[in-house]
């Protein structure tokens, strides 16, 4: 799996990197770090909604990697997956689940293996 920046990462006109563009970027360190520099071709707010959705995917990864099994209320004891269904035990996630899809994307893996 590549690393990633570590977060936060932010959204904005950040004048540093460019005043023509929306970027992403952390200022975790002394010196700020660029992510990315979109080009604002697309119309009306749309570059804007990319940038932050970019700016969000560590956040939204850390939650779909914190939410895995949930207590399932018709049978006590027993967890499932709220987005494939399947149970914990005896199944595990199916070959299907978007959650376990969305992570493999987010870490550059394969989802089948």
């Amino acid at each position: 799996m590549a690393e990633h920046t570590p977060g936060p990462w932010q959204t904005g006109h950040n004048l540093k990197f460019s005043h023509r563009e929306e970027t992403v970027w952390t200022d975790r360190t002394e010196y700020n770090t660029l992510i990315a520099s979109l080009s604002r071709n697309f119309p009306g707010n749309e570059t804007t909604a990319n940038a932050r959705l970019m700016a969000a995917a560590l956040d939204l990864l850390a939650a779909l990697e914190a939410v895995e099994w949930l207590p399932d209320e018709d049978s006590p004891g027993r967890l499932y997956c709220p987005w494939c269904g399947n149970y914990q035990e005896p199944y595990g996630h199916s070959l299907e689940c978007e959650r376990q899809a969305a992570i493999a994307k987010a870490k550059g893996e394969n989802h089948a293996e």
